[in-house]
């Protein structure tokens, strides 16, 4: 991540390219398989962090891990989170989620050492309805940034597929990009303020199994 005064947006090209690509690469049901239809996808949803793993005793101390395989590059810690959101499609939905943490670290202004930004991978998660429905998603950094100044944070990530729905999420394929963002640190990490995100993009669905035929 880079430190600084920064702001993102992602761009209506990068956002088509994107979808485009992901909805190439899903095949196309064959005979006798469930008919998909395609609808515009769109969710509003606040993350709250409800644990965390380090990789040291001392949470911050500098050291690193890659968490038993689950974290693709050295990371100071993994976030464990829960999902609330309400989306277009499927109404109130909860879930949960992880994600790995690098810290990045330099000096304030008096020269001690200081975390002056953080970066993240490996995000994973599902979201499920009330009647035990779940889908699996994974989501891909696409950009990143951190206002020193005002202490936000902002992020935009690709949503795609992980396995394979279950009950009103059978056969759905969901593709989008979320953008997040937050103020507050400590409270992120304290869990009493969530990240707040919302979801554009696509998703196919079985219109009898949404309806729960």
């Amino acid at each position: 991540m880079r430190a600084g005064r920064m702001c993102w947006a992602p761009s209506v090209a990068v956002v088509a390219l994107l979808v485009a690509a992901l909805a190439a690469a899903q095949a196309e049901p064959g005979d006798g398989a469930a008919k998909l239809i395609e609808r515009p996808y769109t969710a509003v949803l606040e993350i709250f962090m409800v644990g965390a793993e380090y990789a040291d005793e001392v949470p911050y101390s500098g050291e690193t891990s890659d968490f038993d395989g689950l974290c693709s590059v050295p990371s100071d810690l993994v976030w464990r989170n829960r999902i609330v959101g309400l989306d277009s499609v499927f109404g109130h939905f909860e879930g949960e989620g992880s994600l790995c943490v690098q810290v990045e670290w330099g000096v304030d202004a008096e020269g001690a050492p200081a975390m002056v930004g953080m970066g993240w991978s490996d995000m994973v998660g599902y979201f499920g309805l009330r009647d035990g429905s779940a889908i699996d998603v994974e989501l891909i950094v696409l950009d990143e940034a951190f206002d020193m100044d005002t202490g936000q944070l902002t992020s935009a990530t690709a949503v795609v597929p992980s396995g394979v729905g279950t009950g009103r999420f059978e056969s759905a394929i969901l593709y989008g990009v979320m953008n997040c963002r937050w103020f507050s640190p400590e409270a992120l990490m304290a869990g009493v303020e969530p990240e707040l995100c919302a979801i554009h993009g696509t998703i196919r669905y079985d219109p009898h199994a949404v309806a729960g035929e």
